[in-house]
């Protein structure tokens, strides 16, 4: 009987790490400002080759300067047990000097009487830029199609109106 526990116990570590080996997230655990492990995702993530590399820097430097504060203040509240997001954003700095965005998700685990944050991460930098370069050109179109000269006006399929600017208001008398 405990031999086949063992063996289950050997079986279930097993499939844990080639979980965690696997994922397509970064996933790290940290005591303090401390790192004690980080799959290679993570390691893509900031750009290092190897772990004791990455491990030797505090958690802190490799945040970015304007979110350093936020996330020591995370860290502090933590601490101190109270109850914060455990999904939150910010920015680190990579290996190669270059800024990143990351959305991150914590929470609190024990590992041999010992309290870690196990943290999941996913790099979001593209979207970001994505998602920024459409609002700039949402905020071009908005200013261009309201200020026109010439009346606009947008229907759907089923011809009914959907958009009027307000040249085009002026010019029919509607609102």
């Amino acid at each position: 009987r405990r031999k086949r526990i063992e063996e289950e116990l050997s079986e279930s570590r097993e499939k844990y790490k080639k979980l965690v080996d696997n994922s397509l997230l970064g996933i790290g655990i940290s005591k303090g400002n401390k790192i004690v492990f980080a799959n290679d995702k993570l390691l893509e993530i900031w750009g290092y080759d190897n772990f004791e590399e990455f491990s030797r820097i505090p958690i802190l430097d490799h945040i970015a300067m304007e979110d350093r504060e936020k996330i020591l203040n995370r860290m502090k509240k933590r601490e101190n047990g109270e109850n914060i997001s455990s999904n939150f954003i910010h920015k680190i700095i990579r290996k190669d000097g270059a800024i990143r965005t990351l959305e991150l998700s914590t929470s609190p685990i024990t590992i041999a009487n010992t309290k870690y944050i196990q943290s999941t991460f996913r790099d979001i930098t593209e979207r970001r830029h994505h998602e920024d370069a459409l609002k700039e050109s949402e905020t071009k179109y908005s200013s261009i199609v309201n200020t026109a000269i010439d009346a606009i006006i947008t229907a759907d399929n089923n011809s009914n109106i959907v958009f009027i600017n307000p040249t085009a208001e002026k010019l029919f008398g509607y609102s």
